[in-house]
């Protein structure tokens, strides 16, 4: 809420009102929050402009990275010497992937740049299928009525789930999304048919330094998910099929009604 001080100066506040059991009374608090929603509106502000700056940068750097790219491959066609042509080669390969990382970061530039909001699970991963091309491959997402409090790139993290199913499960055939509650916490488990990921590399996907299989893309994911402190595991059996299972605490989620 907001009020007017004494001195007229407006004010945010945080306001509780609570009963006192065995009584009629009730107990009102106000906390005057003004300086707190000051700090937060002043970093999401100097966020922004940080983003803005780096926009500017990396759409800078990726041109000079197409002119260097262009030319390289034209010395490379008008060269005869097999070992230059070697070293063309590896000096391509190195733009290619300084190219893919300056993308990447433009993709995650806005982690946490906004404040988390409560999001349709179901409605969020179709959102995250937009422009997935599955080919034969079968999507089931089993999900009513279930709302999540995660950071707004939540789409990403699905988005990543189903393309790390299409391209690492190399036989996949299906690809499952649903939920189910255990105990004081809410599992979302994306699940497919693939090959599955090695027991050794279980905890090293989510590494960023273990780029020769997933890129940064899974080490994103679970820094997605921890801003409202959802935890993310693979726990699938090698050789059947991966099982990502997103482990959401008491009170980072919900169930509504659905209109029909």
């Amino acid at each position: 809420m907001r009020f007017i001080r004494w001195d007229g100066g407006v004010r945010n506040a945080l306001l509780t009102v609570n009963r006192i059991p065995g009584t009629q009374k009730i107990v009102v608090a106000i906390m005057d929050i003004t300086d707190k929603i000051r700090a937060e509106t002043a970093v999401q502000m100097a966020n922004r402009k940080m983003n803005f700056l780096n926009g500017i940068i990396r759409h800078d750097i990726l041109n000079q990275l197409t002119v260097l790219k262009g030319n390289l491959e034209l010395a490379k066609e008008y060269n005869t010497d097999p070992a230059q042509c070697r070293v063309l080669d590896t000096e391509i390969t190195a733009t290619d992937a300084i190219q893919s990382l300056i993308t990447f970061t433009r993709d995650y530039q806005d982690i946490g740049i906004e404040l988390p909001e409560w999001q349709d699970t179901k409605k969020t991963v179709m959102k995250s299928c937009a422009g997935i091309r599955f080919g034969e491959i079968t999507l089931s997402v089993e999900m009513e009525g279930v709302e999540i409090y995660a950071d707004r790139l939540l789409s990403s993290v699905f988005f990543n789930l189903i393309q790390n199913a299409i391209h690492h499960g190399k036989k996949t055939t299906c690809i499952r999304i649903f939920c189910e509650e255990s105990f004081e916490e809410l599992h979302v488990v994306c699940e497919d048919d693939g090959v599955g990921v090695p027991p050794e590399a279980k905890e090293k996907i989510f590494n960023r330094q273990f780029f020769s299989q997933t890129g940064l893309q899974m080490y994103l994911v679970r820094e997605i998910l921890s801003i409202t402190g959802i935890t993310i595991r693979e726990t699938g059996i090698c050789g059947t099929g991966a099982c990502f299972e997103l482990r959401v605490p008491k009170g980072g989620y919900r169930f509504i009604t659905v209109q029909q």
